[in-house]
């Protein structure tokens, strides 16, 4: 027998299992009683027909034909299959968990269950088309989706997990085949949105897969439906906008390859927010209350470009497997989003609050694609020192610095013998003016009072302050120091540098000699700047030293 025919036949008793349940658990009663306001004594099935629904629900849609002595009617199941008879269970109550929390807003809906089995589930089928193919305007769907999600989000206001996104933040971007350079902005970007913001209150139960598939528009456009609730997540730790980033970025993505831009986008998201707010405010709170800011347009955005940004990881997976064929199309999509993201973070920075940024920093993003935040810049200066000779000593340190052998000193830090890690600990100390650091009995050991002072811990989440303590720290060094202030003032006289008395004159004279020498500074008749070629391939952003 041809694999074509056993499916026929397998779709056949597919059919006629279904039929039996419908008569066996008198579902037919139950539609009728919905469709003609009553229930008739006697009715039979005259036809059944089906349709597959698209997408990894699994869904049978089945239409029924019935008649009976007060007339014909017509209504829809959905059958769903499951592997155990656990699966089942958990379905059923994830369906009334849902239902008991949308049941109070009448435009919200859930399908009905109407019979259980051992491995299957028959719901009640929703007449209407999934938000992509209703006929209604983008915008009044937009209104019905954002409704749909703010009631089953809650007006509770609990913490959502913000090491969640670091992790998929940085995890994801090693994965994706771009340059350093590219990486680099995107950070800078990327946690400047992620640490700007207060999530102290805005965690949910992410509905896992909440996409224009998963909702269905009522034909006459007054309500909507929830559907295929599988992945959601058994404790809260999302935060409200990764729902509603899902919902829009793909058809965000298709506007920005068409494009180059998302302005069509923007105008649903707008609409779908206000009707989100216009939930939670009759719920008794409201975006602005619960992220403690007026402009919360750079949340949406940091996780409609985050949204992309894994999109990519995906695409970079399936290159990494083929490396000796890259098919261009892949590269293509794979630089179709990373300029997405970029594109999308770039202008949530423009709506991060005032406080995000130095007073001094005009310019929200520099010529050079960074980020001009607290955090940006915190974070460039951190791995700046992790990677100094010397510094990487205090801020790179492998396991606990109260016992760091000098065997696994030499192989965490690359280094050839005891004799460099002598003379790295005699320059460091030199920095700091004392002993900041020392080998006894074939151990680091590190000053408490002065590594307490150096402690980032203490400032937990404060950029501001973790920004100038390190700042502070990465001037100790005098090459560090003089580039500081020539890219401060964009061109410096020498004997300006050593009547500043930061570093004895020798020092200076020393340091600016050194720098020309390796191409950092060029010297003019009577001044000294930055050399062009330098600046082009500093890989370190120069909002370092700003």
């Amino acid at each position: 027998m041809s694999s074509e025919a056993e499916g026929v036949i397998l779709e056949t008793q597919k059919l006629y299992l279904i039929q039996n349940i419908l008569e066996k658990h008198q579902i037919g009663r139950m539609i009728a009683k919905k469709k003609l306001g009553n229930e008739p004594n006697f009715m039979v099935i005259e036809k059944i027909e089906k349709t597959y629904i698209s997408g990894r629900n699994g869904i049978l849609l089945l239409t029924i034909k019935f008649n009976s002595e007060m007339g014909g009617f017509t209504g829809v199941v959905a059958y769903k299959e499951f592997s155990t008879s656990e699966e089942v269970e958990y379905n059923v109550l994830l369906n009334k968990w849902i239902e008991d929390r949308v049941k109070h807003n009448s435009k919200v809906r859930i399908p009905e269950i109407y019979s259980k089995g051992e491995n299957f589930i028959l719901y009640e089928g929703v007449e209407g088309e999934v938000f992509d193919s209703s006929p209604f305007a983008l915008l009044k769907k937009a209104n019905i989706a954002g409704e749909i999600l703010a009631t089953y989000h809650s007006s509770q206001t609990p913490p959502a997990d913000l090491k969640r996104y670091s992790t998929l933040l940085t995890k994801t971007l090693k994965e994706l085949p771009i340059s350093k350079d590219r990486k680099g902005k995107l950070l800078s970007l990327g946690y400047s949105l992620l640490a700007n913001y207060n999530y102290l209150k805005s965690g949910v139960y992410g509905y896992g897969d909440f996409q224009p598939d998963n909702v269905m528009i009522a034909p006459d456009g007054q309500y909507g439906y929830l559907i295929d609730p599988e992945f959601v997540e058994s404790k809260i730790s999302a935060d409200r906008f990764e729902d509603i980033s899902n919902f829009f970025v793909f058809s965000a993505i298709k506007e920005f390859k068409e494009t180059n831009n998302i302005k069509e986008t923007l105008l649903a998201l707008r609409t779908f927010l206000r009707a989100y707010n216009t939930n939670l405010k009759l719920q008794g709170t409201s975006l602005e209350q619960i992220y403690a800011e007026d402009d919360i347009l750079g949340v949406l955005l940091f996780h409609l470009g985050l949204t992309g940004f894994i999109h990519g990881a995906s695409t970079s997976r399936s290159l990494k497997s083929v490396p000796k064929i890259i098919n261009s199309t892949e590269l293509e999509e794979l630089m179709l989003l990373y300029k997405f993201t970029k594109f999308v973070w770039t202008k949530g920075i423009k709506y991060l609050p005032e406080k995000a940024f130095p007073v001094e920093n005009r310019e929200r993003i520099d010529n050079r694609g960074w980020a001009m935040t607290w955090v940006a810049i915190g974070k460039s200066l951190f791995e700046s020192l992790q990677s100094d000779s010397q510094f990487k000593l205090l801020y790179n340190i492998p396991k606990s610095q109260k016992n760091v052998k000098v065997d696994d000193a030499l192989r965490h830090w690359g280094m050839n013998n005891k004799n460099e890690l002598e003379d790295t600990i005699k320059e460091l100390n030199l920095l700091f003016d004392g002993s900041i650091v020392d080998i006894k009995k074939n151990e680091l050991i590190y000053n408490k009072k002065l590594m307490k002072e150096l402690d980032l811990t203490q400032y937990r989440d404060n950029w501001e302050e973790i920004t100038i303590n390190l700042k502070i720290v990465f001037l100790k060094k005098p090459e560090n120091y003089i580039i500081n202030e020539i890219v401060k003032r964009k061109m410096v006289d020498e004997k300006e540098l050593e009547e500043l008395g930061v570093f004895d004159k020798k020092k200076i004279k020393f340091t600016v000699k050194q720098l020309i020498k390796k191409g950092i500074l060029f010297k003019l008749e009577k001044a000294i700047t930055l050399a062009p070629e330098w600046y082009k391939r500093i890989k370190t952003p120069v909002i370092v030293y700003s």
